[in-house]
């Protein structure tokens, strides 16, 4: 049932996209309707300050990540709640980088014996300085 629905929808995941914003400023949106959710999430302190670190790294989760900064920052220090939100994002960075290294090496093992990409390794081993710098940065953000 569900899969017939979400192969009738052309943009499923901007779709969930919005829905998640649209969730997200339901549930912060304060002046107007005070929610337990608020003193829940600010009963948390630090620890909700190191999970929303950990959600700000991930892209469909990063607007509630902000909402929940935003709303935790206003109880604590600062300089410690960026910290502390920081070392949660990098953590949750380091976990996206060894998934994506380990899970998609074989696919990246077999992209290597394509011959566009033969073909470009070729090319830029010709080419040489910072030029040839400047053009592998432009092909990794590819």
């Amino acid at each position: 049932m569900i899969n017939k629905i979400a192969l009738k929808i052309k943009y499923p995941k901007f779709l969930l996209l919005f829905l998640i914003y649209i969730i997200t400023v339901v549930l912060f949106y304060k002046e107007r309707v005070h929610l337990p959710f608020h003193d829940f999430l600010v009963s948390f302190g630090y620890i909700g300050i190191f999970l929303g670190g950990v959600f700000y790294a991930y892209g469909f989760t990063a607007a509630p990540a902000v909402a929940i900064l935003l709303t935790l920052a206003k109880q604590q220090n600062f300089i410690f709640a960026g910290i502390i939100g920081g070392v949660g994002a990098l953590l949750s960075d380091i976990i996206i980088f060894l998934f994506i290294k380990y899970s998609f090496m074989d696919e990246i093992e077999k992209l290597k014996k394509e011959k566009t990409v033969i073909s470009m390794r070729k090319i830029i081993k010709k080419l040489s300085g910072s030029f040839s710098n400047h053009l592998l940065l432009i092909i990794a953000c590819f």
